[in-house]
């Protein structure tokens, strides 16, 4: 028995247990969590099809025809990116919220070129 608390009492041991109690509590913050929200345009209207990316990933979804959106988000610190032709961009952080609803902005982007491609029978 007193062995067996000499190694317990050893510094190395006790890195060992400190590394291993971090690693726990740290997974519990890193785990995904389901964010959902609605997207609207300047005239409060749902719109649809616009694009939601988690920044720096490839994880991402579109609105449905009633702008709503759910996504797995990894962690607190994740940042949501919204696009939609014709509307300005859009970087939201996501916090320690579950519902992030926001209102894009009309762009002001023209089309400078258009590429028609016909196809003979």
């Amino acid at each position: 028995m007193k062995s067996l608390l000499r190694v317990a009492l050893t510094t190395p041991f006790r890195l060992v247990l400190l590394g291993w109690l971090l690693s726990i509590s740290l997974s519990v913050y890193a785990q995904d969590r389901r964010v959902t929200g609605r997207v609207i345009g300047p005239d409060n209207q749902a719109i649809p099809g616009v694009s939601i990316l988690i920044k720096g990933t490839q994880n991402g979804t579109t609105t449905n025809a009633t702008g709503d959106y759910a996504l797995q988000v990894p962690g607190s610190g994740a940042l949501l990116v919204f696009s939609a032709i014709g509307f300005k961009g859009q970087e939201v952080a996501v916090g320690n919220r579950s519902q992030v609803n926001i209102s894009l902005q009309e762009g002001d982007q023209n089309l400078t070129e258009v590429v028609v491609t016909a196809l003979g029978i």
